[in-house]
């Protein structure tokens, strides 16, 4: 069918799982493939990975001013998202020709405070072009591309980085590409200009916390999963690869278990995961998806033998699966449709605080300890995050 004939609900779906397709590329720089060329290529001390970390997540805070950008210009959001990814793109090839660590460091951080800033006017996407009941369905398509991607370009990367370090220009420039190509599918699907509710635009953000108690309960604890889950992101190549730790493994194998397998549980567990979310209410998805989170951790940081560390890595991806479908979509069972772009930006902003923060923190800790320290404290985190979870259970608005 040709896609002028398509109903803007297929149409949203058709490009955007295109973009996501392209952005697993993407991701897997982000959360693996960037740290492992710092430790391996430019051989970045300690401090500077904690803050490679740390910058890749910065995008987040800058989720309360884009959303005033955009009320007060009129921009339609999918065309402001693909500029968005043309900057990422300029940044990633920007890394790819630098010998210096400082400008590598600066590029990548550049590149995730653009691409960390798109959620910000895509929930609001989807909420006006899927029908309620229906979007976590209409993602899982997507979102199963995107491990697709990610694995295939994580392994990729370890092989080409294997033979030789010197081809991490040619992985980033690969990335560079496959940000251009998210660019294009993003400016094809429709949207209109955000079309905000007064609180956007004459209230203070932080007002919304106290108008609506739910949002801020459940914006606390699932910034506590967050964080938790970030701090981990790092320690998972640490864990691998620092010869510190014991295993020091080569760069394939690394981003084989650090990425590549979690990808592979990602494909398998997004349509399952998409189906509860549409079918049960948040409260219930949410606390499956932390139990599979929970006992990823300690196989993950706790074994002794390459299997269950395998195990334990698809956990984390099929928690990955989980998180990647609330992350995107929870907000629209529990705040006003005209509201979504202020809550939306709120949470990005406290997204942005705790994932700047979380790699901090487990860098701090791998001062004094091992990843296995962080592998620890974030299940203290989680804990305490699906105790509250559950303390919300009976609240009438949950749905």
């Amino acid at each position: 069918m040709a896609r002028w004939h398509m109903s803007i609900a297929d149409r949203t779906c058709l490009f955007d799982s295109l973009r996501l397709c392209f952005q697993g590329a993407l991701d897997s720089v982000f959360i693996s493939v960037s740290l492992l060329i710092a430790l391996r290529y430019f051989h970045a001390p300690l401090a500077i990975r904690g803050l490679l970390s740390c910058l890749v997540w910065f995008g987040g805070l800058t989720a309360p001013f884009l959303v005033r950008l955009l009320a007060a210009t009129g921009v339609r959001a999918a065309r402001l998202g693909a500029l968005v990814f043309v900057f990422t793109g300029l940044c990633f090839a920007c890394a790819a020709f630098t010998h210096s660590l400082t400008l590598y460091v600066l590029s990548i951080a550049f590149a995730g405070i653009f691409f960390r800033s798109e959620g910000a006017f895509l929930s609001r996407v989807y909420a006006d072009n899927y029908a309620s009941g229906r979007r976590g369905a209409r993602m899982a398509p997507g979102l199963i591309l995107t491990a697709l991607m990610g694995t295939a370009f994580g392994r990729y990367s370890g092989i080409v980085l294997d033979c030789n370090i010197e081809n991490s220009h040619t992985v980033l420039l690969a990335a560079a590409g496959c940000a251009l190509l998210c660019s294009l599918a993003l400016f094809a699907i429709p949207s209109e200009p955000i079309v905000t509710g007064k609180s956007c635009c004459r209230e203070s953000y932080f007002a919304l916390f106290i108008r609506n108690p739910l949002f801020t309960k459940m914006s606390f604890y699932f910034t506590l999963v967050g964080f938790a889950y970030q701090m981990l992101i790092p320690m998972r190549v640490e864990h691998l690869a620092n010869c510190r730790y014991g295993w020091n493994l080569n760069n394939s194998s690394v981003l084989l278990l650090s990425w590549v397998i979690p990808c592979i549980a990602r494909i398998l567990c997004t349509q399952p995961i998409a189906f509860l979310f549409d079918r049960l209410n948040i409260i219930a998805t949410r606390l499956i998806v932390n139990v599979l989170f929970f006992f990823g951790i300690l196989l993950y940081f706790d074994s002794r033998s390459f299997l269950p560390l395998a195990v334990g890595s698809s956990l984390l991806g099929a928690a990955m699966a989980g998180s990647y479908v609330l992350h995107s979509l929870w907000l629209t069972k529990v705040v006003p449709l005209k509201d979504l772009p202020a809550y939306t930006a709120l949470y990005l902003l406290l997204t942005g605080i705790r994932s700047v923060l979380a790699p901090a923190v487990s860098y701090g800790l791998l001062t004094v300890g091992t990843p296995s320290s962080a592998g620890h404290v974030a299940i203290v985190l989680l804990v305490i995050a699906s105790w509250g979870f559950w303390s919300l259970r009976r609240d009438l608005a949950v749905r």
